[in-house]
């Protein structure tokens, strides 16, 4: 699978509206395929072949002929642009690479998204949703609201009423060991399978060889609310989906939303629930917004002061908590649903032991998990504890 001059374009024009880099996008051979500034079509650069061949970044920093360390530091930021794993290409910029390194995540994030849904985006500059630049305070003015969405043509005329409910679901697919793209008797093989497990009248849209997406009306304006029924469909999905030996799958089910013209929404938060959900829960194959959607909250709003004071006053108890003892009472205390004797059974410790940890905790934090307020603080915690692993 190779990198087009059109698909350069696309990395290229969604680069250059949140960020203020020159961009180079070059093909897996070193040959520059399109660029912001000068054209260098054509023209062969052998760092970003040893990218490419490497797979790994590669930062340049250029010599600077000035001995004042206040003038910024320009430079080039190098990264592999992959496909089923194997490098297809790289994007490289250059600018002051302090801002260029920090930028690094939400460049890659651009780019994973251009070329895992390259044959059916187009960039929404009203968009409502932001990509989020964690750690970035030094691009915090640049970052614009351009995003890729789904566009689900086909469904303007069946699902034209605003009253209609929709929802977006997310079936990641790759095959195992190697991950790579599957071929087209494969996707038949999935589309089957979609059709014989209640999907047959949704709308699908296969984007890309990893992802398809579905639209599905779970109410019309003349009919009841019916959610049930999809994830007994979406249980159905994965029942089949498992069967398969060379397959890897995950599913996500985002929020539903009232009218065609929100699928974008729903489909964002498909999108956040799946890249979420796999790193929080690898075990799983099925993630659902309905399930996941404090987990989504707390990591949109994660920078936020009084987030952040949740979780400083976590980290206050964790330095406390030398063994991990404090943190298994609250963890099996919430799985419990604050039920005391549940929690402190699959503790194997007393009931009076468990209440002389959450004793320590109010002395350490301040907060009494009895209280409601209270404890949704310490669960937020320990949630936003949980999502500090995801990137």
């Amino acid at each position: 699978m190779k990198l087009t001059v059109f698909e350069s374009k696309n990395i290229i024009a969604s680069l250059t509206n949140v960020v203020n880099f020159e961009v180079y996008i070059t093909d897996n051979e070193g040959q520059v395929l399109h660029s912001n500034s000068v054209n260098f079509t054509g023209v062969f650069n052998q760092a970003a072949l040893n990218v490419v061949t490497n797979n790994k970044r590669k930062v340049i920093v250029e010599e600077s002929n000035s001995d004042n360390a206040e003038l910024e530091v320009n430079g080039w930021l190098l990264l592999p642009i992959l496909s089923g794993g194997l490098a297809i290409g790289a994007v490289c910029l250059r600018g002051d690479l302090a801002k260029v390194l920090s930028a690094e995540n939400f460049i890659l994030e651009i780019v994973n998204l251009n070329i895992r849904q390259r044959n059916n985006i187009q960039l929404a500059p009203n968009s409502s949703n932001l990509i989020e630049l964690s750690a970035s305070p030094l691009l915090a003015q640049d970052i614009k609201n351009k995003i890729a969405i789904p566009v689900f043509e086909s469904a303007q005329d069946s699902m034209h009423n605003p009253e209609d409910q929709v929802v977006v679901i997310i079936i990641e697919l790759s095959q195992i060991n190697h991950g790579a793209d599957l071929e087209e008797d494969q996707l038949c093989t999935i589309r089957t399978m979609l059709d014989r497990s209640g999907f047959k009248s949704d709308n699908v849209d296969a984007c890309d060889d990893r992802e398809m997406k579905v639209l599905r009306k779970i109410r019309s304006s003349n009919q009841e609310f019916d959610l049930s029924t999809t994830l007994k469909n979406i249980q159905l999905l994965a029942n089949k989906l498992s069967a398969i030996s060379w397959l890897d799958f995950h599913i996500s089910c985002g929020n539903y939303y009232d009218g065609i013209e929100k699928a974008q929404i729903s489909y964002q938060s498909a999108l956040k629930t799946l890249f979420i959900g796999k790193v929080l829960y690898p075990e799983k194959k099925i993630y659902l917004y309905s399930e996941m959607a404090l987990d989504v909250l707390l990591f949109e709003t994660r920078n936020e002061w009084p987030l952040k004071h949740m979780f400083n006053t976590y980290e206050k108890l964790m330095f406390r908590d030398k063994n991990d003892c404090l943190k298994n009472t609250l963890d099996s205390l919430f799985f419990a649903n604050l039920n005391i004797g549940k929690a402190a059974d699959n503790l194997n410790i007393h009931r009076n032991t468990l209440r002389y940890r959450l004793d320590i905790i109010k002395e350490c934090t301040g907060l009494d998990v009895t209280k409601l307020n209270n404890m949704f603080v310490l669960y937020s915690a320990v949630r936003l504890n949980r999502l500090s692993k995801v990137s």
